[in-house]
């Protein structure tokens, strides 16, 4: 199947291969854009493959994930075997996963191209007007908190974040900014200097959430989906991924390295748990 759009990169959202998530999503996106890069394209086409009950909820996820990109996008529908990006034989693979950073980096070794996600320009407009509520510095932060609530699982640590804001976080100079809607880790008190980015004060979209992330002056994270955002930006980060979360992935993608090879000097995901002194170490490593 190929586009009707002659300078369009075809992708191919397969969701019978893997369930719909925002890091997914991500992850097909920048490799678009780093195609489109390549090939001289101006558009992207999503061919999507799955149940018409799922339909609506892809639609969503579209329209904030490619529709917040630089790169026009069209969603179509497909069957099994449509042609495009990732190729039918690498979506065949039994490890497969959309969410996998092997062909990102596969891309930037062969091209030298960083994956950086390139934002519309209201897109960018909206994160910089956000941006503009904080006149100090501003740091991003997402804290999973999703069931079964475990460590193993890189939920966060209550405790251990609040102890750290409450050390950290002062209103108008050093500002963290909750991305998401996971609910406040047990634990977790919200204080100033310390937002929700879908709160009423701000009710920020998630597409200006995840691009402002490339704006801000650092993130700090449980390693989750909305976490791409900063591995595909300039924004100086540090994420944590517990070691037993995702174990055989994280040794194929990273071996015993601490930072992708797309990655800056301050850009690192850390396979450790967050606890107080290790998270006092991240954000030296971002402030300095």
């Amino acid at each position: 199947m190929k586009s009707e759009t002659v300078d369009a990169v075809d992708l191919v959202w397969d969701l019978t291969r893997e369930r719909l998530t925002i890091g997914g999503a991500l992850v097909l996106r920048q490799e678009g854009e780093m195609l489109a890069r390549l090939q001289g394209s101006s558009a992207l086409t999503v061919h999507l493959i799955g149940p018409e009950s799922g339909r609506q909820a892809a639609e969503r996820m579209a329209q904030t994930i490619f529709g917040s990109s630089e790169y026009p996008y069209r969603l179509v529908s497909a069957t099994e075997g449509a042609e495009g990006w990732p190729p039918a034989a690498v979506r065949a693979e039994p490890v497969f996963s959309y969410f996998a950073f092997s062909r990102t980096i596969a891309l930037h070794a062969q091209t030298g191209l960083k994956p950086r996600l390139q934002w519309r320009e209201p897109q960018r407009a909206s994160a910089l007007q956000a941006r503009r509520h904080f006149p100090g510095r501003l740091y991003c932060v997402h804290l999973r908190s999703v069931a079964p609530f475990a460590p193993e699982e890189s939920n966060a640590d209550g405790p251990a974040w609040n102890a750290f804001f409450q050390r950290r976080a002062v209103a108008g100079q050093c500002d963290f900014l909750l991305i998401g809607d996971d609910p406040l880790p047990s634990g977790l008190e919200l204080r100033p200097g310390l937002t929700r980015a879908s709160g009423r004060e701000l009710n920020l979209t998630l597409a200006t959430q995840l691009a402002l992330i490339g704006i801000c002056d650092g993130f700090l994270g449980m390693a989750s989906g909305l976490c791409t955002a900063a591995n595909f930006s300039d924004t100086p980060h540090v994420i944590f991924k517990h070691p037993a979360h995702h174990a055989a992935e994280m040794a194929r993608e990273l071996g015993t390295d601490n930072a992708y090879p797309f990655a800056g000097k301050r850009q690192q995901l850390w396979r450790a748990e967050a606890i107080d002194a290790v998270l006092n170490q991240a954000f030296r490593l971002l402030s300095t």
